[in-house]
C-alpha cells in the first residue's frame, strides 16, 4: 500500500516549502528470512517525490522481523502485539501515516510527534 503525503516547512527565511513524501506500506507476519529481499526491492527514490520512506507493520511476528527490518532502514514501524490479520495491518498502516502527516502539519510550527 502506498500513502502519499507532504511535509509543510518554513525555512528561516519564511517561505513556505512542500515535500511530496511517499510512504510505502509494509504488512509483515514472521517474515524475518524474507524481509530482506522484500526491502532490499523497494525504491528510496521516485520521480515526482521528495521523499520516500519506508513503514512496516509488523503483526505480531514471533520472530525477528521487526528487528531485521531496522537494521534495514526502515523510517516507521508499528507493531501489533499479536496477529490481527492483514487487513488490520493494513488499517494500522494507515492510521500511523496519518499521524505522521498531522504531527508534522500543525500549525503552532512544533514539529513533535
Amino acid at each position: 500500500m502506498i500513502f502519499i503525503t507532504a511535509d509543510i516547512i518554513i525555512n528561516p527565511a519564511g517561505k513556505l516549502i512542500i515535500m511530496k513524501k511517499l510512504i510505502i506500506q509494509i504488512p509483515a507476519y514472521n517474515e524475518e528470512k524474507t524481509i530482506h529481499a522484500v526491502l532490499s526491492e523497494l525504491p528510496r527514490k521516485v520521480e515526482g517525490f521528495d521523499r520516500v520512506e519506508w513503514l512496516l507493520v509488523d503483526d505480531g511476528s514471533a520472530d525477528n522481523t521487526s528487528a531485521k527490518a531496522i537494521s534495514m532502514g526502515i523510517d516507521h514501524l508499528v507493531r501489533h502485539t499479536a496477529n490481527l490479520g492483514l487487513a488490520r495491518a493494513f488499517a494500522s498502516g494507515i492510521d500511523a501515516c496519518l499521524n505522521i502527516y498531522s504531527s508534522l502539519s500543525n500549525y503552532n510550527r512544533k514539529f513533535e510527534r
